[in-house]
C-alpha cells in the first residue's frame, strides 16, 4: 500500500510555525484556536461516558489551543444536560431521536472549532491523540483530514491492534476509496478516529445521511477531494461491546449494506467526475 502515500515534496511541510496559515478566524474564541469534539449520545453507559470524558480532558494541546466537547443527545431525555454539569468545555444539546449522523451534524452546527474531531460516546483517546492531529494540520496546510491507528478496547480492558492499516504519512486523494473497494467495502483506516478541517467537513455536508456508515461516507468523500495524513501512533481505543451498534444484526443486514455502499460509491464517483471537470476547466 506504499503507493498510496504522497511523496513529501507534493505537500510541503511548514517548518516555521510563525509562517503558518493558521491565522485567526471566526471559529476562534478569545483569540485561541478551538478543536470541536463531536459526540452523539444515545442511552449512554455512564461509566463509559465518564472514561471518554477523562481521556478527553487529560489531552495535552499545543499552545494557543482549546477544546470544546459537543455532546449531542439523539433523543430528548436530557441525559447530556445532567452529565458533567458545570464543565465549561462540555456543550450539551438534544433533539428528537433520529440517527447518529443527524446528531453529529446538529453538534457540528453548534460547534465553533476550526478542527472537527470525531469521538463516539464510549471510546477513549490515548495520551497525545489530539496534539498529533493538530500538529499534522499545522505542518501540512494542504491536508484536510487525519486518521490514526486505532486499537480495539476489549471488555476485559485489554487492547488489540489491527491486522493491517495504512503506513504512517501523507495519503493521496482516492487512496482510501481504492483500498475500501479492494477490501470488500471495508476501510483500511478507522473513521471513528477521523479529524477534519471545518471547511472540508461542512463542504461535504457533514456526516452522510445514512442510518449506518455516515462516518464512512464523510471520510471517503473528503479523501476523494483532498489529501490526508495517517498517524501511525495510536489515536483511538475503540470499545468493543456486545451492545454497540456495529454488532447489531440490523447493521449487518446484507441488503442495507449493499444499498449504502452503492450510494457512497456513487457519490464518490460523482465527486471524482466533478474534480476532473474542474481541472479541465482550470
Amino acid at each position: 500500500m506504499n503507493s498510496d502515500i504522497v511523496m513529501a515534496t507534493e505537500l510541503t511541510p511548514i517548518t516555521n510555525p510563525e509562517v503558518s496559515p493558521w491565522t485567526q478566524t471566526a471559529h476562534d474564541v478569545g483569540g485561541r484556536a478551538v478543536l470541536s469534539v463531536i459526540t452523539p449520545v444515545h442511552a449512554p453507559d455512564r461509566d463509559h461516558l465518564t472514561a471518554t470524558y477523562d481521556s478527553l480532558v487529560s489531552q495535552e494541546l499545543p499552545d494557543g489551543w482549546d477544546i470544546e466537547w459537543m455532546l449531542q443527545e439523539d433523543g430528548t431525555t436530557g441525559v447530556v444536560n445532567d452529565v458533567f454539569r458545570g464543565e465549561h468545555r462540555v456543550k450539551p444539546g438534544m433533539a428528537p431521536h433520529s440517527d447518529t449522523a443527524t446528531a453529529r451534524n446538529l453538534a457540528l452546527a453548534r460547534s465553533s472549532g476550526r478542527l472537527i474531531k470525531t469521538l463516539d460516546q464510549d471510546d477513549v483517546l490515548p495520551p497525545g491523540a489530539l496534539q498529533r492531529d493538530i500538529e499534522a494540520f499545522i505542518k501540512y496546510p494542504g491536508v484536510q483530514w487525519t486518521c490514526a491507528l486505532t486499537h480495539d478496547l476489549l471488555p476485559d480492558g485489554s487492547t488489540q491492534a489491527p491486522d493491517n492499516h495504512f503506513p504512517a504519512g501523507l495519503v493521496k486523494q482516492d487512496a482510501v476509496f481504492d483500498a475500501w473497494r479492494a477490501r470488500d467495502h471495508r476501510l483500511a483506516v478507522h473513521p471513528a478516529s477521523s479529524c477534519y478541517r471545518r471547511q472540508a467537513a461542512v463542504a461535504m455536508g457533514g456526516w452522510m445521511a445514512l442510518r449506518h456508515a455516515g462516518d464512512t461516507g464523510l471520510l471517503l468523500t473528503t479523501s476523494t477531494l483532498w489529501p490526508g495524513f495517517y498517524i501511525g501512533d495510536p489515536g483511538l481505543l475503540w470499545r468493543r461491546t456486545p451492545t454497540q451498534t456495529s454488532s447489531q444484526p440490523v447493521h449487518k443486514d446484507p441488503e442495507e449494506r449493499r444499498l449504502r455502499n452503492s450510494l457512497i460509491e456513487e457519490r464518490v464517483r460523482a465527486l471524482q467526475d466533478l474534480r476532473g471537470a474542474i481541472r479541465a476547466d482550470g
